[in-house]
């Protein structure tokens, strides 16, 4: 994948796994709080027409987690209306103008499923599309307030992941004190990537231009006084 669309699909939807610190101020130190899981998240463009939504150049992103016995999928996906043969809008900026569509991606009945040390991965079932900015005059620049839309219809949606690089590790340490409450606060979260290259469909449309990573991560919460 082009480094251009690498930049794009993270200005525009990246997903990366997001752990913060959130620990309710009444708690009675000391405590400790550890979570552990699996992550999967994937990016890719389709060319070509939806039943229930406009445009004809689709970029989807996807984020799976698997943590406590719990699985958490959901979605992106942006559209445009691009003249016959024009290249990717997330490499030429402009090359199709606005964007006619930008939707959030929510699970109605999808299967997740993780492969042994961080080696492969698989999504793939049906997203209830909903619009972000439904109302709003100034799309893609809404106006603060904005809500969600009523659903507009669904998307089936596959993606494979398998692992294409070695593991990085990223360790993350935050700690900081309550002047109110008198208690201290500290977060340590270490992160193991791989990228991975996908393959699946939007719809019947095959996916190009994609990108994946997998990986793994554990955080511990410490509060003591």
């Amino acid at each position: 994948m082009s480094t251009a669309i690498r930049s794009a699909a993270g200005a525009l939807l990246a997903l990366p796994l997001i752990l913060s610190l959130s620990v309710p101020a009444t708690a009675a130190p000391p405590e400790k709080d550890q979570m552990s899981g699996s992550s999967a998240s994937g990016w890719g463009t389709a060319y070509g027409e939806l039943a229930d939504l406009p445009g004809n150049v689709h970029f989807v992103s996807v984020d799976a987690q698997e943590f406590d016995g719990e699985e958490k999928v959901s979605g992106q996906l942006r559209s445009w209306a691009c003249e016959d043969g024009a290249a990717n809008p997330l490499i030429e900026e402009g090359v199709c103008g606005e964007p006619v569509g930008f939707y959030d991606l929510q699970a109605a009945d999808v299967d997740l499923t993780m492969g042994k040390r961080m080696s492969s991965a698989t999504v793939t079932g049906t997203f209830t599309v909903v619009d972000f900015y439904d109302g709003c005059p100034d799309y893609p620049e809404p106006e603060e307030g904005c809500e969600q839309g009523p659903p507009l219809g669904s998307v089936d949606l596959a993606m494979e992941f398998a692992a294409v690089s070695k593991v990085s590790t990223q360790r993350t340490t935050d700690s900081f004190r309550d002047p109110e409450t008198g208690f201290s606060y500290r977060y340590m979260a270490t992160h193991r990537l791989r990228e991975a290259a996908v393959t699946g469909t939007l719809e019947d449309i095959a996916l190009v231009d994609t990108l994946g990573t997998l990986g793994t991560f554990k955080t511990r919460t410490m509060v003591k006084e």
